[in-house]
């Protein structure tokens, strides 16, 4: 009943960051009046959680709502390169499936992706897309939200490791490039907020097929680079659209210059543990790399990095397997990291002691 809807005594609003302001007015929108716009006494903060609560009202024929109703909302912010980032990426789909990108709130702001762009790059071109033209979806802090052309077939696909309210239908979804390609966020004005390059070289050596098995991102707060992706585990689906990452790791802390974590992983593929992370973090720039996998008898298992330029903070991975692409055997392993600064002469070593085991 949109005259019943339009008293403003029905509409309270609260929030436990800040007093909030009335509702002075509630305009039922037509033509079939199944959304109302409140016009509120005070201006909301931006990014400050609010609730707003509905009382009993009736419909055109009588029916009563039912008892109080409620639902959470905050005034958006304009998002800052890296705030939204890419999450997953399925660029390879099963026969019959579909691609899809997931995103990353991981600002403390709310984000509103209403006409954000999604681009893609492979060797064709480039095919950009808006997210959502023309109305709005607010991504909380910490939120996700996987895109893909059409969520029913995504869902039936990955029926237990996917979540249906984490994802989003993009009309005209661009095609990925199964081997190689980029993908770009945008927001409405053009800014671009976060890249990634994938790899089909990126996905774990061991698998089978790598059709249907997404790349996700290991560390939130980490880089948006290859060492920071890894694939989905075969326990979790092989892709988590909408849910949380299967691979994902809490960053690595001690303030120190080196970081090895795990100390001891099973790369069997259970999402528990299957891969071991090398971060660095650099007093200045200007080093180069290599990183050396040897195993307790000192012969080579792995070139994991050899004379490679490096940013000051990054990621190296190993995953268990050998220079050909095998398995490691259960036993502990030397990672042997050595640092080199051509402008200073400055050379570092560094040890570190992993173990690869196996689940009994």
């Amino acid at each position: 009943d949109s005259a019943a809807a339009a008293n403003a005594a029905l509409y309270t609003l609260q929030s436990s960051t800040a007093p909030a302001p009335a509702v002075t007015r509630a305009a039922p929108v037509g033509p079939d009046f199944r959304a109302v716009d409140l016009l509120l006494g005070a201006a909301l903060l931006p990014s400050q959680p609010a609730t707003v609560a509905v009382a009993r009202a009736t419909d055109c024929a009588g029916n009563a709502s039912g008892p109080l109703r409620a639902a959470s909302f905050a005034l958006p912010e304009a998002a800052q390169p890296g705030d939204l980032v890419v999450n997953e990426v399925l660029f390879n789909h099963r026969s019959g499936g579909v691609y899809f990108v997931e995103v990353l709130n991981r600002s403390l702001r709310y984000l509103n992706l209403q006409d954000y762009q999604l681009t893609t790059q492979k060797a064709s071109g480039l095919g950009t897309v808006l997210v959502s033209p023309g109305a709005p979806y607010v991504l909380a802090p910490g939120q996700l939200v996987a895109l893909t052309s059409d969520t029913g077939i995504l869902q039936a696909q990955y029926p237990t490791s996917s979540d249906p309210a984490a994802l989003l239908a993009v009309v005209g979804f661009p095609a990925l490039d199964n081997s190689a390609g980029s993908v770009y966020l945008s927001d409405a004005g053009g800014q671009e907020l976060d890249h990634y390059a994938y790899d089909k070289s990126q996905q774990l050596s061991l698998l089978s097929t790598a059709a249907g098995v997404s790349l996700e991102r290991i560390r939130a707060a980490g880089p948006s680079l290859a060492s920071n992706f890894h694939s989905a585990a075969g326990t979790a689906g092989y892709a988590t659209p909408g849910r949380p990452n299967s691979q994902a790791q809490d960053a690595a802390g001690g303030g120190q210059e080196l970081t090895l974590a795990p100390e001891l992983f099973t790369p069997d593929d259970d999402g528990q543990q299957d891969f071991t992370t090398l971060s660095y973090q650099l007093d200045q720039p200007g080093y180069v790399g290599s990183v050396t996998v040897y195993d307790a008898l000192g012969r080579l298992t792995r070139r994991l990095l050899r004379n490679e330029s490096l940013p000051t903070t990054g990621l190296v991975q190993w995953d268990g397997t050998d220079e050909s692409g095998h398995k490691a055997a259960v036993g502990y392993y030397l990672l042997y990291v050595e640092l080199f600064r051509p402008s200073g002469g400055e050379r570092r070593e560094y040890k570190k002691t992993v173990v690869v085991g196996a689940r009994l």
